[in-house]
């Protein structure tokens, strides 16, 4: 697998990790790269369980507010 079906194929079970929402996983991405913990040996490689972390926070979240408000 080449590494533009490799990536393809993460960023589409990111998506549809984040409800089909670009710019929840577009969010999670950015918080993910502003953590450092969130990166392999203090490279720029970010853990795909993390940004599936990040995006599953965010989701909550966003559900939380719609149900209290």
């Amino acid at each position: 697998m080449n590494t533009f079906i490799r990536r393809d194929k993460i960023v589409n079970e990111l998506r549809r990790e984040s409800k089909g929402s670009f710019v929840t996983l577009y969010r999670a991405l950015v918080e993910a790269a502003g953590d450092p913990s969130t990166k392999h040996n203090g490279d720029t490689t970010l853990s795909e369980d993390a940004v599936k972390n990040r995006i599953r926070a965010i989701v909550k979240a966003r559900n939380s507010a719609k149900e209290a408000g």
